[in-house]
Order: C-alpha cells, then sequence, then structure tokens
C-alpha cells in the first residue's frame, strides 16, 4: 500500500471550480472599486457614498451565490490521493479520484492477496461512494455535506463569514447497532423510545443492579466516542436505558417507577443507587449518563477495550464482595476479605436455575479473613456458629 500510494498520489492540491474563480473576480473587482473611491476623495459626495452602497449590495449578492457553489473541483483529474488504514485482517481504502482509480485498486488488492492464496470476502468488500457510507469496525462511516454559512472572527477581530466544508469524513452510530444493543441486554426498543424490566436482576442488590446498567451503557458510548456528536446520536438510547432501570427497581421494590424516581435523583441532578452492604454501611453508585462522557484523544483511543465489570450472575453479590473490610472473626481489617456462606445448597440441586441463585445470594453470608476462612472449611474454627 505505500509503495502503491507514491506511486500513485498525484498533484498538490485540487484546482479551483471555474464559477467559483468568476464570482471572486466580480467581488474582488467591486471591492477594488470602493477603495479607489474612498481614496480620490477626501470627503465623500452624496453621489459617492450612493454608488459604494449599491458596490457592497452587489457584493453581498455575488458572495451569497458563491457560497452556493463548491470552491474545489470534486473530480479533478491532476489531483489523485489514496488512504489506506487497517485494524486486524480488516482494511478500508480512501479514493480521491475517479471510480476507475477505485476499480484499479480492488483489482491490484485481489491480486495481491490472491498471490499470498487469500481471498477477499465477497459479502463485505466492495466500492462504495463516500456519501453512501461504509461500515467499518462497527462505525457508520460517511460523507457530510452542509450549507450552513457561520460567522467567523479572524486573528485581527475582524468579522467574516465562512461556509462549512463539504465532504468531510464522519462517524456514526448505525441504528443497527443501537437496535442490536438494547436486544441483547433486554433494554427496550430505542427506536419507539420504549423501556422494560430486567427480571434476571432482580435477585441481585440495587446497587449491583446499577453498576451492571453503568457497566454495560458506558462501555458501549464509550467505543462510539470518536462519533461526530455522539451525545445527541444516542439520546435516545440513554431514556431507554435509565427507563429500564428504574423499571426493574420499581419491580425489585414492588413500588411505582415516580417514586423510585424520587429516591434516587438528588440535588445536584445526578441519580444516585445506594444499598447497605455488610457492616451496614450505605454504599451509593451514580448512575452514569452521557453528560459524563470525555471524548478520547484520537492518538490514544482503544476501541478494544472491553468494560471490566464483574456480572451480576455471580453467586455472591457485589456489595457484599467490594465492601467488606473487616474479619468478622479475627477482627483484622484492611486485608482482601472473603465472603463465608454458612447455609449450604445442597437441598436447592435440583430446584430451577432461579431458585438456586436466590437461594444462594439470600443465604447468610459472613466476610472473612484469608486465614479464617480456610479454618473454617478444615474444622479449626469452632466459635463461627456463635458470631453468626
Amino acid at each position: 500500500m505505500e509503495t502503491w500510494m507514491e506511486a500513485k498520489n498525484k498533484g498538490v492540491k485540487r484546482r479551483r471550480e471555474q464559477e467559483w474563480n468568476r464570482l471572486s473576480k466580480l467581488i474582488n473587482y467591486r471591492q477594488m472599486q470602493i477603495r479607489r473611491i474612498v481614496r480620490s476623495e477626501e470627503s465623500l459626495s452624496v453621489g459617492d457614498q450612493g454608488r459604494i452602497a449599491a458596490l457592497k449590495q452587489d457584493i453581498k449578492v455575488l458572495d451569497k451565490a458563491r457560497k452556493s457553489v463548491p470552491a474545489l473541483a470534486s473530480q479533478d483529474p491532476d489531483y489523485r490521493r489514496f488512504r489506506y488504514v487497517r485494524y486486524a485482517d480488516d482494511f478500508l481504502i480512501g479514493v480521491i479520484g475517479s471510480k476507475d482509480d477505485a476499480r484499479r485498486m480492488m483489482d491490484a488488492v485481489r491480486q495481491f492477496l490472491g498471490n499470498l492464496k487469500l481471498n477477499v470476502s465477497e459479502e463485505k468488500s466492495g466500492i462504495r461512494h463516500a456519501s453512501d457510507g461504509v461500515e467499518f469496525l462497527g462505525y457508520d462511516i460517511h460523507t457530510w455535506n452542509s450549507n450552513q454559512v457561520r460567522s467567523v472572527r479572524d486573528t485581527l477581530g475582524r468579522n467574516y463569514t465562512k461556509r462549512n466544508p463539504d465532504g468531510l469524513i464522519t462517524l456514526n452510530v448505525p441504528r443497527t447497532k443501537i437496535r442490536q444493543f438494547c436486544q441483547r441486554h433486554g433494554y427496550g426498543y430505542p427506536d419507539t423510545r420504549w423501556g422494560i424490566d430486567r427480571p434476571a436482576l432482580i435477585n441481585s442488590s440495587e446497587y449491583e443492579i446499577a453498576s451492571q446498567f453503568n457497566a454495560e451503557y458506558r462501555g458501549f458510548v464509550q467505543y462510539y466516542a470518536l462519533c461526530v456528536n455522539v451525545k445527541a446520536q444516542l439520546r435516545s438510547l440513554q431514556f431507554v436505558v435509565q427507563t429500564s432501570l428504574l423499571k426493574t427497581l420499581a419491580n425489585k421494590r414492588h413500588s411505582s417507577l415516580a417514586k423510585v424516581l424520587t429516591s434516587v435523583r438528588s440535588r445536584d441532578g445526578e441519580w444516585y443507587v445506594a444499598s447497605r452492604d455488610l457492616g451496614g454501611k450505605l454504599r451509593r453508585v451514580r448512575v452514569w449518563k452521557l453528560r459524563h462522557l470525555t471524548r478520547p484523544s484520537v492518538k490514544f483511543a482503544k476501541v478494544d477495550a472491553l468494560p471490566r465489570y464483574i456480572a451480576a450472575f455471580a453467586r455472591t453479590d457485589l456489595v457484599d464482595r467490594l465492601f467488606s473490610e473487616e474479619c468478622a472473626l479475627c477482627g483484622t481489617s484492611n486485608l482482601p476479605v472473603e465472603v463465608h456462606h454458612v447455609r449450604k445448597l445442597k437441598d436447592h440441586v435440583n430446584s430451577p436455575l432461579m431458585a438456586q441463585v436466590r437461594a444462594a445470594r439470600q443465604r447468610k453470608r459472613i466476610p472473612l479473613c484469608i486465614n479464617c476462612h480456610r479454618n473454617v472449611h478444615a474444622g479449626r474454627q469452632r466459635d463461627l456458629r456463635m458470631r453468626a
């Protein structure tokens, strides 16, 4: 690819469009006329002021017409560029040129891979126009065109209008990925903004339920953090996820949606879900929202990093595993502790899966340091039942 690009890249920059050049010359000529009138007269007469006003009006009309046409030629035979990006065995080639240039590039790639005894996937491969877009690594990549004109101030403090450039390559979140994400986790339906509860999490503590939602939703959003206007594109998804969380908590509490929302909403606009650990201490987790997203730098972006989170379907609750800070037997603190289960599960061997999960989470749990936990299972600790 490097050899191909060095040989096939052509030109320094694209040529200007003829219509854009013509309108620019007319504008420059009228600006020159205004400068001549101002320099030739110490005090402007009424007639000169009228001529200057007419010239400024012509410039305004011509400038509006110039902003409606492209400044650079989209198809310049003297300008050609190739861009290549690869991740694992997937790669994308961008071509600034004609469709014949893209076909020649495609044939060269097929021939090179054929020499390596490799085949190009016909389903994933092909030539696409930039405006139609292509999906690459889960991103929707296509050009963005806009005729929007905005006001800009230069370094000297002068204001002028500037048109947004056309044909910019943008990264977007595919709607199909949002639908698949909601279906995979059981959040609901993003197209209709309808969230549903998740009964599989009912036996977990509220802290773990909120942590599970945070890990899943935050991981999805951070993967697409490089997209343009990512917060606007995922606003409907956030509504579905938050509704699903509220309905799951309401189902667990046997309460209404409004009461759950009132209990989790804080004065600072954040949402907090609280649970008590084995020591009775109140622990809170903040519900993650789009406002908490910090867009990463492209240079250091890690697009393949998975969220590090222990699933909510473990035999012990997340609150017990994370916030047990003191051994219940020897009283040692600031050491790694483990959770010992007093009641056995042998009576639930033939029970349904959810019944086993419920029994595993609702039995008596005691935090023990590693040495005490080994002594208990070895029969060397006798006062455990008294403390339990």
